[in-house]
């Protein structure tokens, strides 16, 4: 590329100190497939060897340009020095320890050129512990596209929630919004998401599904933020510099900024929560901390007193608003009676006085309420909140965190004693940290848990041959599949498609209960591939159900389900329980689904962590789902919304009593 000549896209690198992994940065972006492009780094006054290697790379590239600060002007200056001198048509930042793949430019700039209304496109992230450390997690954000349900004021949403959208940041951008909006970037905890807030609200965000930046977490800074991120102090900051920044930005159109105070309460709400969420973590760190005794007890001792603390505040809630609104009223009664008197000087003072006083006390009541509050406030649905008290949530989390503590003092016993333990005893803890985190994921994905007669009590009276349970190894446990053939049997399902199938138990009985159900089951008949492949469809094969079951076999990432579009009345996912099979199945699935139609998925269990993955994103960024209790079983009712469900009544007997009086104690839980 000419050194005159405009860049396509613009690199930026802002680097401080980073000598240990810059080379490795650096590498990769020039490793790019993609080579129209500029990389300006900006040294912030480093006092390692970052200049030295500037000036190396700078030497043997052209499209390197250096900037060297006299001394360190802070990270937000020097976010803003890379982007000033930009001339390419798109802008990426990158960190000094991240890696990029040699296709992440090719492909965002492709989606951007395609998409001439996004204002920022990304791909799959792979996250991990330190620049060198283990993989955390890969993310993928495909809800954001357009095609996929998603909307600009959604994104909002997502940004201003527990979604790792905020990581859009790195993505590649359209230059001239970027140049418009740096200058005022939010000099405060949190402010790249902030930031971002704007771009959700200006143009469509683009998600290409592929894998091409390796992102590092480095956990020193996880825990300074978390400590941070609860004071009062800066949480006033975050709201302050919030809605500065969306009336001020001018890539915000108008008719967002309207929104202003349904955007404020969003925000309000995340960081609440968010600041909650990080004081919870910190006490989870104390509580499976390495160190003993004295420790551990200040741990529970301050897991006890927060929990006090939070129900004083609940209780009182009521109490303190009470009186500020009558010392408010009782205010104004005054001032009115001095105008009538002619004393409108005293009158304004007052006034003014008695507004800086409400200010400053609804200000420390703000703080304290999401200082000491633990989800007290929980978010339903996509435009409204749920108030509720949640010592339910609180007594929930201690017991997690009990659990973790558990595991934790289990395995120190057999590293203290020096004894090695039996490979029972090890596969046991496995298992426990399974269940612990398994149930963890429950709890934080838009799940309702309710019996099946709560939900569908008609299911019940469903008969079932027993033969949908296999007698030779009882799975699936708690005659999971039982279940499934009684609610397509009480909704009277007569077309079916199924995702999956091993010698066919449930796909017979699918047509057992209901002599006019069809029945289609996708599956794969290549024993090369498919370990069941010698056994599918045994069980119906010659009994004169086969008449009206369908074999369609193939892979179900190369099934189009086109031709079957809204053409099923139930739809059960049960096949490869990978993230990428589920995703798959699962949209699939709401492709083939009636208007009204019932959507089922099974071994949704801490064995299945893809699947269990995938559903969590899912029900935060999609729709909520059922999980029938006891089993392994999800459900999706078209038309029913899961969190505002009325449960139907169940039957009184000794069993549910008991778990009324223990409503805390967790359900057993398989298939691990």
């Amino acid at each position: 590329m000419p050194v005159d000549s405009c860049p396509r896209i613009t690199v930026g690198l802002p680097v401080y100190n980073g000598a240990q992994y810059l080379r490795r940065a650096i590498d990769s972006i020039l490793a790019s497939r993609f080579t129209d492009f500029e990389l300006i780094i900006s040294d912030n006054g480093s006092t390692d060897e970052t200049p030295q290697i500037c000036r190396e790379y700078a030497a043997r590239d052209n499209r390197i340009k250096i900037i060297t600060q006299p001394k360190n002007r802070g990270a937000v200056a020097n976010f803003q020095a890379v982007v000033a001198p930009a001339r390419g048509k798109y802008f990426m930042w990158a960190a000094d320890d991240d890696v990029w793949l040699p296709d992440f430019m090719s492909l965002t700039s492709a989606e951007l050129d395609a998409h001439p209304d996004a204002a920022v496109a990304m791909c799959a992230v792979k996250r991990r512990e330190g620049a060198e450390g283990d993989v955390i997690d890969v993310l993928r954000f495909p809800y954001v596209n357009k095609e996929m349900g998603g909307t600009r004021f959604g994104n909002f949403r997502l940004m201003t929630s527990s979604s790792k959208i905020s990581l859009f940041v790195y993505g590649l951008f359209r230059t001239e919004l970027m140049k418009k909006s740096i200058l005022l970037f939010p000099h405060t905890l949190g402010g790249d998401r902030q930031f971002m807030c704007q771009f959700t609200l200006s143009g469509d965000f683009r998600f290409v599904d592929s894998v091409q930046y390796v992102r590092s977490i480095q956990s020193s800074h996880e825990w300074s933020y978390r400590r941070n991120s609860s004071r009062p102090s800066v949480l006033l900051k975050q709201m302050a510099s919030f809605i500065s920044l969306m009336v001020r930005s001018p890539i915000v159109p108008a008719a967002q900024k309207v929104k202003l105070p349904l955007l404020a309460y969003r925000y309000a709400v995340f960081i609440g929560l968010h600041a909650a969420s990080n004081l919870r973590k910190l006490i989870q760190a104390e509580l499976s901390g390495d160190a003993a005794g004295r420790r551990n007890g200040k741990a529970l001792m301050v897991v006890q007193l927060y929990v006090r603390l939070r129900q004083l505040v609940a209780k009182n809630l009521k109490l303190v608003m009470l009186g500020l609104v009558g010392g408010g009223a009782a205010l104004l009664g005054c001032a009115v009676i001095l105008l009538l008197a002619g004393e409108v000087t005293v009158a304004l003072l007052l006034l003014l006085a008695g507004g800086i006083a409400g200010l400053v006390a609804g200000e420390i009541l703000i703080a304290r309420l999401v200082r000491e509050t633990f989800k007290l406030v929980k978010w339903r649905g996509t435009q409204q909140s749920d108030a509720r008290k949640s010592l339910d949530d609180i007594r929930n989390e201690v017991r997690r965190l009990t659990d973790l503590q558990l595991v934790q003092r289990v395995a120190d016993v057999g590293v203290d004693v020096a004894v090695p333990t039996s490979r029972y005893a090890q596969n046991r803890l496995a298992l426990i940290r399974k269940e612990v985190t398994f149930a963890h994921q429950v709890e934080t994905s838009r799940i309702r848990e309710l019996y099946l007669g709560e939900i569908m009590p008609e299911a019940l009276k469903v008969p079932v041959p027993l033969g949908a349970m296999n007698e030779l190894t009882g799975h699936p446990n708690k005659a999971d599949m039982m279940m499934v053939c009684a609610i397509a049997g009480a909704i009277k399902a007569k077309r079916i498609f199924e995702f999956g199938t091993h010698v066919g138990r449930t796909t017979f009985h699918l047509t057992a209960v209901n002599e006019e159900a069809e029945v289609t089951t996708l599956d794969i008949g290549d024993a090369a591939v498919n370990e069941y492949a010698p056994y599918i469809g045994n069980f119906f094969k010659n009994t004169g159900k086969d008449g009206r079951i369908r074999q369609i076999f193939a892979n179900s990432f190369e099934f189009d389900p086109t031709p079957y579009r809204q053409q099923f009345d139930f739809v059960f996912v049960d096949a490869d329980h990978s993230y990428e099979a589920v995703k798959n199945d699962t949209l699939k699935a709401f492709e083939l689904l009636r208007p009204g139609g019932v959507v089922m998925w099974h071994d949704y269990a801490p064995k299945s962590a893809g699947l269990v993955q995938f559903i969590k994103e899912y029900t935060l960024a999609e729709r909520p789902l059922f999980r029938i209790r006891n089993t392994c079983l999800l459900l999706h009712i078209d038309g029913v919304d899961p969190l505002t469900f009325r449960p139907y009544p169940m039957l009184s007997s000794l069993d549910l009593d008991a778990k009324q009086k223990d409503p805390h104690k967790m359900d057993e839980i398989y298939h691990t």
